[in-house]
């Protein structure tokens, strides 16, 4: 399945040209590194211990939400629900698996998404409602975000690829 996975990702950005290719390298690995790390907490054997079997299973769900654009964004609290865990529970499993609370793993894949979005609209489209769809509605705290995150501000990005 990861072969796969990794194949259709192959295919979709071999077809990007060089230059884009260049401009979208480091968006490519972090989907790649998003890919791979779905697909390894997915296929965890389910011979480990009892806690840590639900751990990876409660870890594989949270990913699977997570990893379908139509979901995002999402708070904390519709996680945990969709889920089926404790507030307590989905943090120390982010927090163990990734070191960062689930909070601040929805805004990074929400930047993700929007930094994409950026790189793929049409010249006509404005930055703050493509911030807007990934759930981000103070643009000077999105515009901080999107920097520490990616070295550039999203109008940045948006110039560059219009």
């Amino acid at each position: 399945m990861l072969g796969k996975r990794l194949d259709t990702i192959y295919c979709k950005i071999s077809r990007l040209g060089a230059d884009v290719l260049n401009e979208c390298s480091e968006m490519i690995n972090e989907e790649i590194g998003f890919t791979i790390l779905a697909e390894l907490t997915r296929e965890t054997a389910p011979s480990q211990p009892h806690a840590t079997v639900n751990k990876t299973v409660i870890l594989r769900n949270a990913l699977k939400v997570l990893s379908d654009p139509d979901r995002l964004p999402i708070t904390v609290a519709e996680l945990r629900e969709l889920v089926g865990v404790s507030s307590s529970s989905l943090n120390r499993i982010f927090l163990s698996e990734f070191g960062i609370p689930p909070k601040s793993y929805i805004r990074s894949r929400c930047l993700s998404a929007a930094r994409d979005a950026l790189a793929c609209v049409s010249p006509e489209a404005k930055v703050s409602d493509i911030a807007n769809r990934w759930g981000f509605w103070h643009m000077g705290q999105f515009a901080r975000d999107y920097r520490r995150m990616f070295g550039e501000l999203p109008s940045d990005t948006f110039k560059r690829n219009h």
